[in-house]
């Protein structure tokens, strides 16, 4: 007798890993080859290692978040530079030794400049779509995922503009997750 459910129980979807709080992985780009290759290989190499399968990086704010800081690519409202930093080195090179890895976002800090220095605004979600162009654009990677900000509150409103934002960046694909407080 066999009888048929759609539960199937828990899914197992992966292992994930954070890169962010002023993530030491900015130490892997003077590690010298093949050890940083070798380092790179064993966390993201599927079936090799570690096999990460999912990372949630920093979008990085030029605020000191946990362990050092990550130069925004907005310093000011007029200053865009998409090439400061290390976070998209490190998403390509995870992209590289594991195609299918998903990738997820979200901030632990902003300029002041966005939304007068209340974080909680249309700044902020515009903020975040730059910085999504500029990894599309110039680095040629997409995320899956994209989160409010990083254990600091939550705020409805901004979710829906951020959600707005998103779709209207020509970001509709892009999910969103809220809050992680």
């Amino acid at each position: 007798f066999f009888l048929a459910t759609t539960d199937t129980g828990p899914l197992f979807e992966g292992i994930g890993a954070v890169n962010g709080g002023g993530a030491t992985s900015v130490l892997l780009k003077d590690y010298p080859e093949p050890q940083r290759s070798q380092i790179l290989d064993l966390v993201f190499a599927p079936k090799f290692g570690a096999s990460v399968s999912t990372m949630l990086v920093e979008v990085p704010g030029d605020g000191n978040a946990t362990q050092g800081s990550m130069p925004s690519h907005a310093h000011t409202r007029e200053d865009l530079n998409h090439r400061r930093g290390y976070m998209a080195w490190v998403m390509k090179e995870a992209k590289r030794r594991h195609p299918d890895l998903t990738l997820d976002a979200t901030a632990w800090s902003a300029p002041g400049w966005v939304g007068g220095g209340s974080f909680w605004s249309q700044d902020a979600a515009d903020y975040y779509v730059t910085w999504l162009r500029g990894l599309r654009e110039l680095h040629g990677l997409e995320l899956d995922a994209i989160g409010c900000r990083n254990e600091k509150g939550a705020d409805l409103d901004f979710a829906r503009a951020m959600r707005a934002t998103l779709d209207a960046g020509e970001f509709g694909n892009v999910r969103l997750h809220a809050f992680d407080h």
